[in-house]
């Protein structure tokens, strides 16, 4: 996690000596966590969506959105867990069917497993 903020704090080089509010969803609520440990002198503020990662989900929830991620689980079932994980009942999954990158999921997986959550 520390590598992740570290190389979001590379931006922050285009604007030198100034602050920052950073914005973090989902996974990234995490890395401006991070940042905002890593960097204080430079982070002014953080807004979290969707801040999860605190609090340990429900087995069912985590099982769902660990196969979410999972491109070898036939489609359909698949899309029924992105529902599970993501969706409110009634909404349509079939929108986050494209856009997943296998090699992005592995490294927030790290990330997380790396880093204790009281570090961030």
């Amino acid at each position: 996690m520390a590598e992740l903020a570290d190389d979001a704090m590379v931006a922050m080089t285009l604007v030198p000596n100034r602050q920052a509010v950073v914005v973090g969803h989902a996974f990234g609520n995490r890395v401006a966590r991070m940042m905002a440990t890593r960097h204080p002198a430079r982070i002014r503020g953080v807004v979290l969506l969707a801040a999860g990662g605190k609090v340990r989900m429900e087995p069912d929830i985590e099982e769902a959105l660990v196969k979410s991620f999972d491109l070898a689980i036939a489609e359909p079932q698949r899309l029924a867990y992105v529902a599970k994980a993501f969706f409110a009942p009634g909404n349509d999954p079939a929108v986050w069917r494209d856009g997943w990158f296998a090699k992005v999921v592995e490294a927030q997986i790290e990330a997380t497993d790396k880093t204790p959550v009281d570090a961030w």
